[in-house]
């Protein structure tokens, strides 16, 4: 029989998709976001642990199942950052690319 284990549920982040928020607002939901995908996969890994198994899809692709939305979300944050910076990011330190110009003829 499998056994049961109880978690503590993460904390609900609710946003209305209609409403505007501001950038600071959109940082703070994020960062929070990520504290909270960080302590879950922490949480995984300590109960992986405490059960003596392993975690196939970590022993099979080397990293938690949580890695990506974490890695989103850092993104995530990057972007804000860079623009409540006033800047575009990365794409502002590489040189404009242009289209080729079609000839007629």
């Amino acid at each position: 029989m499998p056994t049961l284990i109880e978690v503590e549920a993460p904390v609900r982040i609710e946003v209305d998709p209609h409403a505007p928020v501001s950038l600071v607002r959109q940082r703070e939901i994020a960062t929070r976001l990520l504290e909270q995908l960080l302590d879950a996969k922490r949480r995984c890994a300590e109960l992986v642990g405490s059960l003596n198994r392993v975690d196939l899809f970590g022993a099979a692709s080397g990293r938690s199942p949580l890695d990506p939305a974490i890695a989103s979300t850092t993104s995530m944050i990057e972007h804000l950052d860079r623009q409540l910076a006033g800047t575009s990011g990365p794409a502002a330190d590489r040189p404009e690319r242009r289209r080729p110009v079609r000839q007629n003829g």
